[in-house]
């Protein structure tokens, strides 16, 4: 490494660690107050373990080289509240054991769900979670770091009686020095950016509060008796989860009392972490691997369970700190670790000498920050709706506690995806069988007979996830469709296949369907419904033994329909559909006669080929007997597009063109063809002028006819 890069990352690293350290001690002191502010020194231990480990983990690792790793802001509230809640319902003797027990189960199932995401590769789940959500739990989280603040700085919770006590008479001196670190660092933050600004003003206020106590002829020990000061540290070591005696010590019922806040801190974790990588990305310009970090911190956390380290993360202000700091390299994450591990070993009556108050005044700006980018500026970039979302989880955290809060917000969010997707609708759209391309060519007669029922068959193309929030809806409309007076409905095809899943409520409401289509007398097909929509469908009802007509889409659906409909109608069409055809084209049987006399006729058994694609192309094929079929691509991966009946044409196109041939045509039964080359047409073209007339124009009717046809496809492809 040059000597210049390591000289940068080496006082990037020291400035940033300054900077850590306060922020690890600070969360120690909101974790560690009350009752168990006599353990301070231990949770000091566990937030400096965490860091240690954490920084010099991701110093050979993390995807993001300028990424500072440690305890974090998100869950660092959710875990005071945690710590909070054991020390109330613990007994003396259990408290340290219970509390460092919660800690350390709640960061090894934090790292434990980070590993799995990782290694699942779902590292991009955070982005399915709506964002006025996200942006009210961590207003919520800025908001219990404010008041996790300002009890710190006051030494004690700020339960309501304390509050009620304050109002009355005051808030203590403590808490008033708190808030006006926080402001300072606050307002000097706005107005200037530089990296030593922060380190400057924490050291700064250090100093002027011990300068105000020397005036105020408080000396070290009874400022420390009065609440101004942090406790006297010796070695300052993390208690581990593993002694013995912790075991038979751990309030069992209050530990698992607090099961759900636990579980609030792990998906807590996960949006922060994934939020702080996606931030960092924009800030560095660079492109952070999700899983990899997942998988990585959370090994680190895991491992940091048993040694009783707190959980920690991606920290976004101290990563920006040291690229702001001129770090070049990863050495300022190993500088990190080793500064915790050095105060840890001898730093204790420095952390001693610490003020409460600039501590907490730590805490309360860090909470201000979070909660101007997610509910003061959120006001500029949110809807009033989406807003509104975030003030509530606020307000619901303020008055009842974050998980009630979090659980509140899931609720908003399922209503919300269930609002939101009921009002883009069940329904692509409706078409009649006319509308729709059919991928069968057949004789003229049939074409008509077909368009003359076509207008009594409706194709309802699904889409999306069916639930009672968008069914009620389609439930109605199917309804009126098949009630309808005018142009009575025969057949209706429901399409799935754009619909991934479908709950109960909606399998009962097509259920219902049913019996109407029943009662109308209309025939109900389904087409395209997947393995999943289809059990569903069978398990309430809506696919019963014998009920609606299964196929694999809308073109199987509509040709089933159509070979009933001319089966039924045998009667009224010609026997012979070719030649019927060209009777009617060339103005009588006798001229259809005369040109069927003249046209090569070629028999084909099934599999065989009639022509190939890119084979050159000169003449067209009138169909005489069985059934054609037509592919594209080469061998191995041709797929069909179309069948042609007997009575339709094959190869138009190359008649005129003299090119290629864009398809590959093949029998698939017994077939004969009469075939019209360049060739006999210009001999048909020297012998009878007038045959020729009316066979050019017949020509040109086929060429409309396949250019309407394939708009016709495109239209509903683009659909």
């Amino acid at each position: 490494m040059p000597r210049g890069t390591l000289l940068r990352d080496l006082v990037a690293g020291l400035v940033v660690s300054l900077m850590a350290i306060s922020f690890y001690v600070s969360c120690a002191a909101l974790l560690f107050q009350g009752p168990l502010a006599i353990y301070l020194a231990q949770g000091v231990g566990m937030s400096l373990t965490g860091g240690a480990l954490m920084s010099l983990a991701a110093f050979r690792t993390s995807s993001m080289p300028l990424a500072s790793m440690g305890p974090e802001p998100a869950t660092v509230p959710i875990l005071g509240a945690i710590t909070a809640a054991v020390a109330a319902g613990c007994t003396a003797a259990a408290a340290l054991p219970t509390v460092v027990t919660a800690l350390c189960v709640a960061g090894f199932l934090i790292g434990l769900g980070w590993y799995t995401l990782g290694r699942k590769r779902a590292g991009d789940l955070v982005r399915y979670i709506p964002y006025p959500v996200i942006g009210g739990f961590l207003s919520a989280v800025g908001w219990l770091m404010v008041s996790g603040g300002a009890a710190v700085s006051k030494g004690a919770s700020l339960t309501p009686a304390a509050l009620l006590g304050m109002a009355r008479q005051g808030p203590p001196a403590q808490l008033l020095v708190g808030v006006a670190v926080a402001l300072l660092i606050w307002g000097s933050t706005l107005r200037f950016k530089h990296t030593l600004l922060i380190p400057g003003l924490i050291v700064s206020s250090c100093l002027a509060v011990h300068a105000g106590l020397w005036w105020a002829g408080l000396d070290p020990a009874t400022a420390r008796a009065a609440g101004w000061l942090m406790p006297a540290f010796g070695v300052i070591m993390p208690p581990s989860p593993l002694q013995p005696a912790f075991f038979t010590a751990v309030d069992c019922g209050v530990l698992a009392a607090q099961s759900g806040l636990i579980a609030v801190s792990v998906a807590v974790s996960v949006i922060g972490l994934l939020l702080a990588e996606s931030s960092l990305e924009v800030a560095f310009d660079t492109r952070a691997d999700f899983n990899a970090d997942l998988k990585l911190l959370g090994l680190v956390n895991i491992a940091l369970a048993p040694l009783g380290g707190l959980q920690g993360g991606v920290s976004v202000s101290r990563s920006l700190a040291n690229r702001e700091a001129g770090a070049a390299g990863r050495l300022a994450g190993a500088v990190n670790g080793t500064a915790c591990l050095a105060v840890m070993a001898v730093g204790g009556p420095v952390l001693a000498l610490i003020p409460k108050p600039v501590l907490g005044g730590l805490l309360m700006f860090l909470g201000l920050s979070i909660l101007k980018v997610w509910l003061f500026d959120g006001r500029k970039r949110l809807s009033r709706g989406d807003y509104a979302v975030v003030v509530v989880i606020l307000l619901l955290t303020i008055a009842f506690g974050y998980l009630q809060a979090v659980i509140a917000g899931v609720v908003i969010c399922c209503f919300d995806f269930a609002v939101s997707s009921a009002r883009v609708g069940a329904v692509r759209r409706i078409f009649s069988r006319n509308e729709w391309p059919g991928s069968v060519e057949r004789a003229a007669a049939e074409v008509l007979l077909l368009r003359a029922s076509g207008e009594r068959v409706r194709v309802v193309e699904l889409q999306g996830t069916l639930f009672f929030g968008s069914i009620r809806r389609l439930g109605t409309e199917l309804e009126a469709l098949m009630t309808r007076t005018q142009a009575p409905l025969d057949l209706l095809v429901l399409d799935f296949h754009r619909v991934p899943a479908m709950d109960s409520s909606a399998a009962q409401a097509l259920a219902r369907v049913l019996k109407v289509a029943a009662a109308q007398q209309v025939r109900l097909a389904y087409s395209g419904a997947s393995p999943r929509v289809r059990a569903v469908l069978r398990a309430n009802g809506a696919l019963p033994p014998g009920g609606p007509a299964e196929h694999e889409d809308v073109a199987a659906a509509l040709a089933a329909w159509e070979d009933a409909l001319l089966q039924a109608a045998q009667q009224q069409l010609p026997r012979d559909p070719l030649q019927a055809w060209l009777a009617e084209e060339m103005g009588s049987p006798e001229r259809a006669q005369d040109l069927l006399a003249r046209l090569e006729r070629i028999t084909l058994q099934p599999g065989d080929v009639l022509f190939r694609q890119g084979e050159g192309a000169d003449a067209l094929y009138l169909v005489e007997q069985g059934r054609l079929s037509v592919f594209l691509g080469g061998e191995g991966a041709e797929h069909r597009i179309r069948t042609v009946q007997a009575g339709a044409t094959v190869g138009e196109m190359g008649l005129y063109r003299e090119g290629g041939r864009s398809a590959t045509v093949r029998a698939e039964v017994a077939s004969a063809v009469l075939r019209v080359s360049k060739a006999g047409l210009d001999a048909i073209e020297r012998e009878s002028p007038g045959l020729a007339i009316g066979l050019h124009r017949l020509f040109v009717r086929l060429l409309a006819s396949r250019l309407e046809h394939a708009n016709a496809h495109a239209r509903a492809q683009a659909a």
